[in-house]
Formats: C-alpha cells, sequence, structure tokens
C-alpha cells in the first residue's frame, strides 16, 4: 500500500491529466472516498459507520454514542459536503476520520478465530460483512477509477 504522499502525487498527476483544478479534484476525491468507507463499515448497530468525520486541517476525533442508529446516505452526503465547503481553498490536508477503539479490528480483522459465542458476524478473525476492510479497498477502488478516468479518450 502506498503513502499518503504518493496518493497526493496521484491526485496532482491526475489533476493535470484531466484538466481540472487541484482543489476540485481533491475535493471530489475526499467526497468519494469518504463514501465509499462509510458504505462498506460495517453495522451493527450503526456507531461504527456513523463515527466517520471528514474535515479539512485538523482531524475530527468525535465518536458517535452507544445508541446512534446507522448514517444513512444523505447524512453522509451531507457530512462530507459541509466539510468540503465549495468555495473554500485546499491548502491543508483533507481527514477522514474514525475514533472508535475496534475500528482497526473491523479495518485489518483481529476477532477471536474461534470465538466462545458464535454470532456469525465474524469468519476467520474477520467481520463478514467487510472481510477486507473499508478505507483500504476504498483507495484502491479510487485509484482505480481516476485511472480509468484518465485512459478516456
Amino acid at each position: 500500500m502506498g503513502t499518503i504522499f504518493e496518493f497526493e502525487g496521484d491526485l496532482d498527476k491526475f489533476a493535470k491529466q484531466v484538466g481540472i483544478d487541484f482543489d476540485t479534484v481533491v475535493k471530489k476525491v475526499a467526497f468519494d472516498l469518504f463514501t465509499r468507507i462509510v458504505q462498506k463499515t460495517p453495522v451493527d448497530t450503526g456507531r461504527a459507520r456513523a463515527s466517520w468525520n471528514i474535515s479539512i486541517g485538523e482531524p475530527v476525533f468525535t465518536v458517535a454514542p452507544d445508541n446512534q442508529p446507522a448514517i444513512t446516505e444523505a447524512d453522509i452526503s451531507a457530512k462530507a459536503s459541509r466539510a468540503l465547503a465549495a468555495g473554500r481553498k485546499l491548502t491543508e490536508p483533507v481527514w477522514i476520520t474514525n475514533n472508535l477503539p475496534y475500528i482497526i479490528v473491523l479495518e485489518h480483522g483481529g476477532y477471536p478465530i474461534n470465538p466462545k459465542k458464535k454470532t456469525g458476524k465474524t469468519k476467520g478473525g474477520f467481520s463478514v460483512q467487510a472481510p477486507h476492510g473499508m478505507v483500504a479497498l476504498s483507495i484502491e477502488e479510487v485509484k482505480l477509477k481516476m485511472s480509468v478516468l484518465t485512459k478516456v479518450p
């Protein structure tokens, strides 16, 4: 997996290839990436999905309360749109964060392989709903999408 600097370089290269302003590309990619990550996040109670944040400049580490219902598609779009306010120039990084203690396990696995209590929610240490995680998979999807778009005549 590449570093954040490689991804930033990919965005700059993409913006130049398609002739679109860098800020516009970053905002559209951030919106797409945030949406994909949130949509791929497994839902049991909805807390993990609702705890995703997107911000410019400084990371946001708020966590949804235990009784938080699952975030809707409209909520996802509204959250991203507010953070990426159209007229704002990007001079600082865009942050996509989730501060739940178990979000790393959802992304990379680590649940007990043979749990004492079988819930059907995990298999082989991974969430059944997101066996390949959410973040790395979404980044690869966005990079592939950008690659395809630059090849269109």
